[in-house]
């Protein structure tokens, strides 16, 4: 049993304290008129994300700060008007 625990340690060890960090973000969200065409919702570096403990920053302020970008995606959902949808980016940043 000793021999199994000194094993596990031996193999934990390595990993102690390479703890990163992640979050997903968020940018304001906009109202698209679909009846008046597909609209846009451009990412651009004054894209301005609200990160859980971090603050509303852009993507050159966050790279400056130390963090990654892992992905970015569009998100949508609907509204109250049926012709109208409201789309926001989803940034996950990670920070090792």
């Amino acid at each position: 049993m000793k021999q199994m625990l000194i094993a596990a340690a031996c193999l934990v060890a390595p990993f102690a304290g390479v703890a990163g960090q992640a979050h997903v973000c968020h940018s304001t969200t906009v109202k698209i008129d679909l009846s008046k065409g597909p609209g846009s919702h451009e990412l651009s570096d004054s894209t301005v994300f609200n990160c859980p403990d971090i603050g509303s920053k852009t993507i050159p302020a966050l790279a400056q700060d130390g963090w990654k970008m892992v992905s970015v995606t569009e998100q949508g959902g609907p509204d109250d008007d049926p012709d109208v949808t409201n789309l926001y980016f989803e940034h996950l940043i990670q920070k090792d």
